[in-house]
């Protein structure tokens, strides 16, 4: 006798009740890892929004606090909220938010020139977290095709070179204007063998067609690298093994809301086969206990270095096992 609609329910709602903690988390870890790695090879425009609303990835990497951070037993949970003194990894919690603003950087398979070191560099291993795409338009301040140094700008990160003070996060502007194409900034900053002062560089807003432009100019960038000497020390020839070739976004910081509220999408550690991550299992132990506090079910994904470069449409995240 074939079985009644609402027998069909009860009976799949059994199923679903018997599927255990770990199958469900092993589901959201692959789903999570499959939509990472397919904004990471994102072609394409996104329908006249920024690109970061259907591309690209934007993570944090924990900075030199991780040591104290791998000592710790654990971490609050509860419903508490971040502030400025707040101790817990997924808060804003280095040097930067002294003026209000954390410091990200975009990932996408077009920018990625000598991402495998020193971005991911950290003396016990690698680890960190991506924000929720769907919250960057909420957050993100402006964005630089290198690393800028934002804590030594004026107007929370986004200003000309100056004390890093940040009076009002809700009021601040980009400042690249008139510079509307990635050859509007080469002929500005890099070519003729400009001897760039990194500090004269300006930024790039939220809005589109701005952010594309950020977008080409990295690209850009990381297609001249014959030029990268002459705006980067990281870059010179003898240390182009060591090129500080990521980028830069700045997002004003998640104060008073909820540990669950914050737009968390996954945790990562970085590994790669050649050995520049040796501590890679110190970083996996690190987001291991960031994702078993932090509320809600949030993954822990592994990035790949080598999948980086990697042309094959693999991407780089992966479930840690």
């Amino acid at each position: 006798m074939p079985v009644s609609m609402p027998g069909l329910s009860a009976f799949l709602l059994l199923l679903l009740a018997g599927v255990s903690p770990l199958l469900k988390a092993e589901s959201n870890c692959s789903a999570v890892a499959a939509a990472l790695n397919e904004r990471f090879q994102h072609e394409g425009e996104c329908a006249n929004k920024p690109f970061y609303t259907c591309a690209g990835i934007v993570l944090h990497v924990l900075e030199n606090n991780t040591s104290m951070m791998m000592q710790a037993d654990g971490y609050q949970s509860a419903d508490t909220s971040c502030d400025k003194q707040s101790q817990v990894p997924w808060c804003p919690n280095s040097g930067s938010i002294m003026r209000d603003v954390v410091s990200f950087s975009f990932l996408h398979k077009d920018i990625t020139a000598n991402y495998g070191y020193p971005m991911f560099s950290n003396a016990v291993g690698t680890a960190g977290y991506v924000f929720n795409a769907n919250a960057i338009q909420d957050y993100l301040l402006c964005a630089y095709p290198v690393d800028a140094m934002s804590f030594s700008r004026k107007n929370c990160g986004c200003g000309e070179w100056g004390e890093g003070i940040c009076t009002d996060v809700n009021s601040v502007k980009a400042t690249c204007n008139g510079i509307d194409t990635d050859a509007d900034f080469f002929n500005t900053y890099i070519a003729d063998n400009h001897a760039w002062d990194i500090k004269a560089m300006c930024s790039f807003g939220k809005e589109a067609s701005a952010f594309n432009t950020f977008i080409s100019s990295t690209q850009m960038i990381v297609s001249n690298a014959d030029k990268q000497a002459n705006w980067n020390p990281y870059c010179s020839p003898d240390k182009l093994d060591k090129c500080a070739g990521w980028n830069e976004l700045v997002l004003k910081p998640w104060f008073n809301i909820p540990y669950k509220d914050i737009p968390i999408e996954a945790f990562f550690y970085v590994t790669d086969s050649h050995n520049l991550y040796p501590d890679s299992s110190n970083a996996k132990t690190l987001a291991d206990k960031m994702a078993k506090t932090f509320p809600g079910n949030v993954p822990v994904l592994g990035i790949n270095i080598d999948n980086i470069y990697d042309e094959s449409g693999k991407g780089p995240f992966f479930c840690a096992p």
